[in-house]
């Protein structure tokens, strides 16, 4: 399932701070863009207006961080988290334990 955090003001939580905090948390997933050129841009509300906007600009290569400024810190990517046969409750419960971690809290 991909799916990304967002704070109590709508604004969505970088995935690479989920993933740091999963890490620390000992849950397993992984983060970041999806692999189907142009997929991504489309699930993630990114139009070919901010993107043609945002590679013009420059002649050098924008950093992650510098295209997320560009796209007024759109996601980028998403959180992807897994179930499948040896995935136990108590798995998901921790994670949605983990996911309520996020609840107000503006860090």
């Amino acid at each position: 399932m991909a799916l990304n955090f967002y704070d109590s003001r709508g604004h969505f939580i970088d995935h690479r701070l989920v993933e740091i905090r999963a890490n620390q948390a000992g849950i397993s997933l992984r983060t970041g863009c999806f692999c189907n050129p142009g997929g991504g841009e489309l699930a993630l509300g990114i139009s070919a207006e901010e993107l043609v906007s945002c590679f013009s600009r420059s002649h050098e290569r924008l950093t992650i961080d510098e295209f997320r400024r560009c796209i007024d810190d759109k996601s980028t990517g998403a959180v992807r988290i897994s179930v499948g046969i040896v995935t136990t409750f108590q798995d998901v419960y921790r994670f949605v334990e983990f996911s309520r971690s996020f609840l107000d809290n503006q860090k």
